[in-house]
């Protein structure tokens, strides 16, 4: 069972065109509002895991009392989800980027704990992707250590409707992501 979730909010938003990409309001709210607030529906702990590069970020994040911000090195994802899976227990962990909607979040948290009830994988993380098999950036972290440089394993679960889901990548994700959330 998953007690704990992080969102990954530290990247460059260079797809976007602006690195606080998780700042920008979407229903009158900003996007990393909506997900705190969906998530904590679920979960007791919840991580926002960014760099020192994202100082709107950590000031609007300061005074919430629901979430712990953990500052990590923001040289890339592939390095700070090394350093979170060393530094963040327990397992498993969910992790989540700070840029994703849903219609309903309580089919991607039954999806989770639904698969780690049922079975026993022999990976070090599990990622949700889109029935397609597009990646979708939903990951359970099981393994305890990571060495940068090391591959982990890792095993789509090609599970997600884009009608249910939405990964903002893009600007043009935002009118998408308003129809998802029926502002």
């Amino acid at each position: 069972m998953v007690r704990c979730v992080a969102i990954m909010a530290g990247g460059r938003g260079s797809r976007v065109g602006n690195p606080e990409k998780m700042l920008i309001e979407l229903c009158g709210r900003p996007l990393i509002s909506i997900l705190i607030e969906e998530l904590s529906r679920f979960y007791d702990r919840i991580l926002v895991i960014t760099s020192k590069n994202h100082i709107n970020l950590i000031k609007y994040l300061r005074d919430r009392a629901e979430v712990d911000i953990v500052l990590l090195g923001g040289e890339s994802y592939s390095r700070d989800l090394c350093e979170l899976i060393n530094v963040i227990r327990p397992r498993p962990l969910l992790v989540f980027p700070s840029d994703i909607v849903a219609r309903d979040f309580s089919k991607i948290i039954r999806a989770v704990e639904t698969l780690l009830a049922s079975s026993h994988y022999a990976v070090d993380i599990l990622t949700l992707a889109y029935e397609d098999g597009s990646p979708l950036g939903i990951s359970v972290i099981l393994a305890e250590t990571c060495h940068y440089g090391r591959e982990l394993s890792w095993s789509n679960l090609n599970l997600i409707s884009r009608e249910d889901v939405l990964d903002i990548d893009y600007p043009e994700d935002y009118d998408r992501a308003i129809s998802l959330m029926r502002c």
